[in-house]
């Protein structure tokens, strides 16, 4: 598991990741990059599914087949570089994924791997020549009665029409539950993220713009909150991607 945070203001997509991989088909935890800028205008965050490393045979075949299953998604994501467009990029990362994940269904045989829904799930930000700011996610459904991958689903996170009527976006994916409480100002969760960031948590709930600054710390208080509450799958450091909108220098 990871957790994920999203934010766009007027001049940047600030994204935010954890590091700690939970990696249930070799059973060992290490740390692991979950964002990876494609181009100074689009990047794309991974959760659940960092590395897959195995051998299957196909005994239905004569001779059987042989399949190696090689992902790591830091080097995955690289065949994606270059996108300056969110939407082409979300398009050919989902098609790259249905691809890559075809033959996985052994895997899910095997149960290689936890039960959930989705096999992996991609958020990728960005912004369009025309600077406005993107974010979608693309899921990766698992059939677990029938043991295959499903093709990738395409969900709008956040679009906006006109730039001039921007206001601030923050969300979370992947993990959140204690990142919901803080949302929701209940309980522990919301006293530890005031105590991290007070003044932030202040401009986000009055709805103020952030500066990049702001926001970065902002995300980066929100993952720790949520590593701190869910130790077992969320770990620190976090890591900060920004993407500055177009024209826009960074501060």
């Amino acid at each position: 598991m990871s957790t994920l945070i999203q934010i766009v203001t007027a001049s940047a997509i600030i994204l935010a990741a954890d590091s700690k991989m939970v990696d249930t088909y070799s059973n060992t935890l290490g740390h692991v990059t979950k964002i990876v800028s494609l181009s100074p205008t689009v990047a794309v965050a991974g959760c659940d599914l960092f590395k897959a490393d195995a051998t299957v045979t196909d005994d239905s075949f004569s001779p059987p087949r042989i399949y190696e299953l090689n992902y790591n998604f830091v080097d995955w994501a690289k065949q994606f570089a270059d996108f300056s467009d969110p939407i082409e990029a979300t398009n050919s990362i989902a098609e790259g994924a249905r691809k890559t994940f075809a033959n996985f269904g052994f895997l899910i045989a095997a149960k290689a791997f936890r039960k959930r829904s989705f096999l992996a799930e991609y958020y990728v930000a960005g912004y369009t020549a025309q600077s406005i700011p993107l974010i979608f996610k693309i899921s990766i459904p698992i059939d677990w009665e029938n043991a295959k991958i499903l093709d990738p689903q395409i969900q709008t996170i956040f679009r906006v029409s006109n730039t001039r009527h921007l206001t601030g976006f923050v969300g979370a994916g992947c993990t959140h539950n204690a990142i919901d409480r803080v949302f929701r100002k209940d309980g522990e969760p919301y006293k530890r993220a005031t105590m991290l960031q007070a003044t932030l948590f202040d401009k986000l709930f009055a709805q103020q713009d952030l500066t990049i600054d702001e926001a970065q710390r902002l995300a980066t208080a929100l993952v720790t909150v949520e590593a701190e509450f869910t130790p077992n799958t969320v770990g620190l450091p976090a890591k900060t991607v920004v993407i500055a909108k177009p024209s826009t220098p960074l501060k």
